[in-house]
C-alpha cells in the first residue's frame, strides 16, 4: 500500500522514491532503477551514487541532477518505525522564477526609491545653485550694453562674492572705456 501511494506521487518532474534501512530502492519513476524481481538497486549504485549524499544527510536539501536531466532539489527524511528513507526530488524551476520575481520587485522598488531621492536631492541642491542661476542671467545684460548694473554680493557662497566682485570690477572698468 505504502508503495502505491508513493507510485501515485509521481507527478511531471517531481516526484517521491522510498528505499530500506539498506539503501534498496524500493520504488522510484524510472523503469531502470525500480524494484524488480530481477534487479534492485542501492542508492550508492543508481545513477552513479547520486541519491547517496541525499539518504545520508537526512533533512538537508541537495542540488542533484537528476535522471531525466536537470538539476532538482532533493531532500530525504527517515522513517522512525522502519528506517526507510523517503526522498522527495522537486523542480528548481520553481525556485527560479521566485528568484526571477524577486529580482523584476527589487528593480522595480529600487527605481521607485531612486527617483524618490532624486527629487529630494533636487529640492536640497537647487537652493545651492540660485545664485549662480541669477549670476548668469545678469551677465547677458553686459552683452546687452547695459553697464549700468551692479551684482549683488552673496554672503552664503565665498565663490559667488568673489565672481561677484570681479564682475562688478569688471562692470566699472568697462564703463570707464
Amino acid at each position: 500500500d505504502l508503495v502505491k501511494l508513493i507510485e501515485k506521487s509521481y507527478q511531471g518532474g517531481d516526484y517521491v522514491f522510498l528505499t530500506s534501512a539498506e539503501g534498496t530502492i524500493l520504488t522510484h519513476p524510472n523503469d531502470e532503477i525500480v524494484l524488480t524481481a530481477d534487479s534492485s538497486f542501492n542508492v550508492k549504485d543508481a545513477l552513479n551514487g547520486k541519491y547517496q549524499s541525499v539518504c545520508k544527510n537526512p533533512l538537508k536539501t541537495k542540488l542533484i541532477w537528476d535522471y531525466n536531466g536537470g538539476i532538482k532539489f532533493a531532500i530525504s527524511n527517515v522513517s522512525q518505525s522502519t528506517n526507510w528513507n523517503v526522498v522527495a526530488v522537486i523542480s528548481v524551476s520553481w525556485i527560479i522564477i521566485l528568484v526571477f520575481v524577486i529580482i523584476v520587485i527589487s528593480v522595480i522598488l529600487g527605481i521607485v526609491i531612486g527617483k524618490m531621492y532624486k527629487n529630494r536631492l533636487l529640492k536640497a541642491i537647487n537652493p545651492m545653485f540660485m545664485p549662480l542661476e541669477e549670476l548668469a542671467q545678469n551677465v547677458s545684460k553686459i552683452s546687452d550694453g547695459e553697464l549700468e548694473y551692479h551684482f549683488e554680493v552673496d554672503d552664503q557662497s565665498k565663490e559667488v562674492n568673489a565672481l561677484s566682485l570681479a564682475l562688478n570690477d569688471t562692470m566699472k572698468e568697462l564703463q570707464h572705456y
